[in-house]
């Protein structure tokens, strides 16, 4: 349909409901709805139209790297003898998630994830940074500080120190994600004034994230036919391109959400401004600045409110029944 004719449509529509005898909260509604201005800019995008090639090469040498390690073998179960079954390491939907989502200069030569400019091990070779998790036992998921040293992949060393005591549970999320734009001073100043008492605006960015519904630590395939990293890319960039849309479910619901004051759907890229002091205006940065990527992750891989990454506790009885 062409532009003149969904003008006609709507205007066809808003004619009929206009002569309905409408509710007055109705009325009330379409005329807050038509005078809202929300804020908006481009969704986030990420580079991985051009860099999903070469991020597929770095995962093969990754994964080549780990699989020379002996204990890195992933036990499958029993023989027909009874002996412990083994198949050779492969990524999960995580560790694609990560090496999709990174930074390109974490990849790259000097980067986080070079063996060479390693300073945290002993024996700084990949198998020694990546956290333990793939060996697919609980308690090493629980090991925060094999977590917590995946900061370094997004901060200097200073301030994973500073965001310790900042983190979130980030354990719900996977659906959206909120993108800080910047900070600065309410208004400019006209005299030199303390800036520790100039009110600040943090503007945050809304954006709906492709939400993968398989299990974090659902093996991936990267030769063959059947590249599920490149399909992981892929996905990504279609949603990219479709501007970031809501999810659907496989019956085509729409999980959306509305902002209930000018009875508008959220969507990708409305923007939204909130005002504190200064110091508190950096560290919310600092922790929006955090989330961004670890929710883009927990959300692509499917780590998001998984139970088996959930502590113990009888409140997770419903996530927990509704993944089986």
């Amino acid at each position: 349909m062409s532009e003149r004719g969904e003008f006609q449509t709507l205007d066809d529509c808003l004619r009929s409901f206009l002569g309905s005898n409408p509710h007055p909260e109705q009325l009330e509604a379409l005329e807050r709805l038509l005078n809202a201005r929300p804020a908006f800019s481009t969704p986030q995008k990420s580079d991985l139209e051009a860099t999903k090639d070469q991020r597929y090469e770095y995962a093969l040498k990754i994964q080549a790297q780990v699989r020379r390690v002996p204990s890195s073998q992933i036990k499958v179960g029993k023989d027909e003898n009874g002996k412990d079954k083994f198949e050779p390491f492969r990524l999960d939907a995580t560790h694609v998630s990560i090496i999709l989502l990174i930074p390109m200069s974490a990849l790259e030569e000097g980067g986080w994830l070079d063996f060479s400019s390693s300073t945290h091990t002993s024996h700084p070779r990949v198998t020694s940074i990546l956290p333990s998790s793939w060996n697919d036992e609980l308690d090493t998921v629980y090991f925060t500080s094999a977590v917590m040293e995946a900061l370094y992949a997004f901060f200097s060393e200073d301030m994973v120190t500073e965001l310790y005591s900042l983190l979130a549970n980030l354990a719900k999320l996977g659906l959206f994600g909120l993108y800080c734009k910047g900070i600065a001073p309410c208004a400019e100043l006209d005299e030199p004034t303390e800036m520790a008492k100039v009110p600040f605006n943090v503007t945050i960015q809304f954006n709906w994230l492709r939400r993968g519904w398989e299990k974090p630590n659902h093996r991936i395939a990267l030769e063959g036919d059947d590249n599920e990293f490149m399909k992981m890319a892929e996905r990504q960039i279609k949603h990219e391109l479709e501007n970031s849309p809501p999810y659907k479910d496989n019956h085509g619901a729409r999980i959306a959400a509305v902002r209930a004051d000018i009875n508008i759907p959220l969507l990708s890229g409305q923007e939204f401004i909130i005002t504190m002091p200064r110091e508190d205006a950096v560290k919310c940065k600092f922790v929006l600045d955090l989330q961004w990527p670890i929710v883009q992750i927990a959300g692509m891989g499917g780590a998001a409110g998984y139970p088996d990454l959930l502590p113990d506790h009888d409140g997770w009885i419903k996530d927990r029944l509704f993944w089986e």
